[in-house]
């Protein structure tokens, strides 16, 4: 899933089937994050091989919540594009393909 889209930013959520791992990918996000973590840009989470994953996602203006097969797995960070312009979220799929069973977006006002 890419998320906080805008024609210049976007930060990524995704499973790599391959290496076994959600990645959450902020080297796009907008404003360079700098800290004493060794990639601040990008966090993984190793999960068991599977056919198919749940995820609860939480966007904010400058968050992501991310609660992976029911809160067994979480991840969280900010982001900071530009709030105006990067409010877009797209689905990709890299060398496979992807589906979905059930999509359910709701706004919090």
């Amino acid at each position: 899933v890419k998320l906080f889209c805008s024609t210049e930013h976007e930060t990524l959520l995704y499973y790599d089937r391959e290496k076994e791992l959600v990645v959450f990918d902020r080297k796009k996000g907008g404003t360079e994050l700098t800290g004493l973590e060794k990639d601040v840009n990008e966090r993984v989470c190793a999960i068991d091989a599977k056919e198919s994953i749940e995820f609860d996602l939480f966007l904010d203006v400058t968050s992501l919540e991310a609660f992976i097969d029911g809160g067994r797995h979480t991840m969280t960070g900010n982001v900071y594009p530009d709030p105006a312009l990067a409010q877009g979220i797209r689905f990709f799929a890299e060398e496979g393909s992807a589906s979905f069973e059930n999509l359910e977006k709701y706004d919090i006002r």
